[in-house]
């Protein structure tokens, strides 16, 4: 058997990846062990352990979260706090880049029960992970580098511990506080809240309201909002959960803040693609009937403002698709659709079903409202064969129920209706072979 200093450091260390000999009066460091795949610091003229951990971090070796752990953990303070305790600290299990290959290490930091002024020499291994820690670590990685805030909140005491923050907050006021209600609020009156979210914001991270919603059992809170990052404004989500040590007389819960900003516009997006398809006539872009509907719920009550209605029905419409067949016919509907919102907008015209059509005014003077209805009435007389028949009604009373004033409309549509057969009493309900000769002659009315 060897019995020489490098045999017993070979065995010793056979497990380790690397050992390092750290001297804490100077930062000097010497290798006991060093990884073949890794560049010698010597050459590199690299002298101190602080010099050595930057070295990691430039040679993308491991995360500058990594080397401010190696660094922390080698200050005086630290060291004296771990041979009080008579403590072996790991640092931290993470993934590192040598040579080729990616390995999962855990660093430990290790004094000797004589460590002292006189005798400041310490160790800092690596060593492989278990499998089973790699895949803790891995999630773990995982799971930080999803969110970009962690804290772990205590609501009974008011308190909190910074477990990650972004670098912008460190260099502010919020981190200084004590108390995580002091940290919301200074964090918001610094302008990092969007001003439209702030009352939102205000009332998710009132306390009472929280620790009530906790105690009646929920399991998770959520709060959207825009947050000031690199002077732009970013949808996050703030999420809370109970820890594990939660109860109802120490609330103790986890906070996390992470980006949702091109998710959550993507899915505003779609949620306002949605609500267009559901509320909007697909064959006219028009207001439909469930819209309406919608509008007649809200002014359940009676109407808050003057509105005006107009109620239109086409003619021959039944004619044109039994002579000239559906397509010609959803033309003939979309031209008049077309007709509408060139003159009043997509906003105020609807079509409520398959040949009635509906403007709806609202804050408007009887006199405004009774020219434009007029002009309407004139362009539809002045064609070959009006388009439609229709009727209006007008009311500034408070109180006055939509349906209510839509009914008196469509009744003086009808009286219109009524005349238009009188004009045209061809036509009747009955086949009308004069009016359109061939499907050239249909008339179009697109303003």
């Amino acid at each position: 058997m060897k019995n020489n200093v490098d045999f017993i450091m070979d065995t010793y260390f056979s497990d380790f990846v690397k050992v390092i000999k750290v001297n804490n009066n100077t930062g000097e460091f010497q290798f006991l062990r060093k990884c073949p795949l890794e560049e010698d610091p010597d050459k590199l003229g690299i002298k101190t352990i602080d010099a050595y951990a930057e070295q990691i971090v430039a040679k993308q070796m491991r995360t500058p979260d990594a080397a401010e752990n190696i660094i922390f953990h080698s200050k005086s303070a630290f060291l004296k706090q771990l041979q009080k305790s008579g403590e072996t600290k790991s640092v931290h299990t993470d993934i590192y880049h040598i040579g080729d290959q990616y390995l999962w290490l855990t660093c430990r930091i290790s004094i000797p029960k004589d460590f002292s002024k006189e005798n400041p020499w310490y160790l800092i291994t690596w060593k492989p992970t278990d499998s089973e820690t790699e895949s803790m670590a891995e999630s773990m990685v995982i799971f930080a580098t999803s969110f970009y805030k962690i804290l772990k909140v205590n609501l009974t005491l008011d308190t909190y511990e910074i477990i990650k923050v972004k670098d912008d907050e460190l260099n502010h006021a919020v981190v200084h506080t004590k108390h995580i209600t002091d940290w919301w609020r200074i964090f918001a009156d610094q302008g990092y809240v969007h001003a439209e979210d702030r009352a939102n914001y205000d009332c998710f991270t009132e306390m009472d309201e929280m620790q009530k919603e906790l105690r009646h059992g929920t399991k998770f809170l959520r709060c959207r909002y825009r947050r000031k990052t690199n002077a732009q404004f970013c949808w996050v989500s703030m999420e809370i959960i109970p820890a594990l040590e939660y109860t109802d007389d120490n609330q103790i819960v986890m906070l996390y803040i992470r980006d949702i900003n091109d998710d959550y516009i993507n899915e505003v997006m779609h949620q306002q693609e949605l609500e267009h398809y559901c509320y909007h006539d697909g064959a006219t872009g028009l207001r439909n009937r469930l819209y309406y509907n919608r509008l007649c719920d809200k002014y359940s009550d009676g109407c808050e403002n003057s509105v005006g209605i107009i109620f239109a029905d086409l003619n021959r419409l039944k004619y044109i698709n039994d002579t000239y067949g559906h397509t010609e016919g959803d033309r003939y509907i979309q031209d008049f659709a077309q007709l509408l919102a060139n003159r009043f907008e997509l906003e105020h015209s609807y079509r409520i079903s398959d040949d009635e059509f509906m403007v709806i005014l609202q804050n408007i003077s009887e006199k405004d409202f009774q020219i434009q209805a007029d002009q309407l009435h004139d362009t539809i007389q002045k064609m070959d064969v009006s388009v439609a028949t229709m009727g209006c009604a007008y009311e500034n009373a408070e109180k006055k129920r939509l349906e209510d004033i839509v009914q008196q409309a469509e009744q003086r549509m009808y009286e219109d209706k009524e005349h238009f057969y009188q004009i045209y009493s061809a036509y009747g309900r009955k086949k009308m072979t004069f009016i359109c000769d061939d499907i050239a002659n249909i008339p179009k009315f697109k303003s």
